[in-house]
């Protein structure tokens, strides 16, 4: 979304894909090369509308099990309040990571703050949207322990933090997802993430393609589920 696409997928002239889509349109358009195709994270209404076998297949991200681990993390530090901040626009897997997050501590007694969904116009504008998330900050029980549904996410927590003099970790721990060294080793102060094994993620997606362009066909679409390497510790929650 909002980038450059290759629109005429037929004029690829590929052999094989590795697909992130959205809609169905844009997936039927990858199927219409005729290439083995393995499809990425594909939103899960998007699979039960797809025909279930031929020459593609599907690897889905366990986000549900991304917000257990973040959950699992911060009870094993004996927190008793926790919150979770979503991606702005509720995409499906910022829905499922902060559901795994609520269902783990729920199961420990707990209760999870949830930030509220924004108006279209601070969506689209952080800058409009900042005032916001400050006041849910400051009204947040404290010391409490927050997940954000992606590292982007947890630096803007970090960035309101900062500007509105709440001390992290003592008030606020902050967690991320995705590990993005470059951002996470950047913010003020470091952010702790977890991390995704991409690495052995992108050689196991790799070898289901090389099984379809091979000739292999799958009976049903999900053929692998990926899941996290670690969880790396950084100052936002030590």
């Amino acid at each position: 979304r909002g980038e450059q696409g290759l629109r005429r997928t037929k004029e690829w002239g590929c052999s094989g894909a590795i697909a992130l889509v959205e809609t169905l349109a844009r997936a039927r358009a990858v199927l219409s090369t005729g290439a083995p195709t393995v499809f990425f994270n594909p939103p899960r209404a998007l699979l039960t509308r797809m025909r279930p076998a031929g020459g593609w297949c599907c690897v889905q991200r366990d986000q549900t099990g991304l917000g257990r681990a973040g959950a699992e993390y911060f009870l094993e530090r004996q927190y008793s309040h926790f919150a979770f901040v979503g991606e702005v626009h509720d995409a499906a897997w910022s829905l499922a990571r902060a559901r795994g997050f609520c269902e783990r501590v729920a199961e420990c007694g707990c209760g999870c703050e949830r930030y509220p969904p924004l108006p279209q116009r601070e969506r689209d504008d952080f800058g409009l949207e900042q005032r916001r998330l400050r006041s849910w900050l400051r009204a947040l029980p404290k010391p409490v322990a927050l997940m954000a549904a992606w590292d982007r996410r947890a630096r803007q927590v970090l960035d309101t933090c900062l500007e509105a003099g709440i001390a992290v970790p003592h008030e606020i721990a902050v967690l991320g997802i995705d590990n993005d060294e470059i951002l996470c080793e950047t913010t003020t102060p470091s952010l702790s993430s977890v991390a995704l094994d991409g690495e052995n993620n992108g050689f196991e997606i790799a070898k289901l393609l090389d099984r379809l362009m091979r000739g292999e066909r799958f009976r049903r679409p999900a053929a692998l589920s990926l899941g996290l390497s670690r969880i790396v510790s950084r100052r936002s929650t030590e």
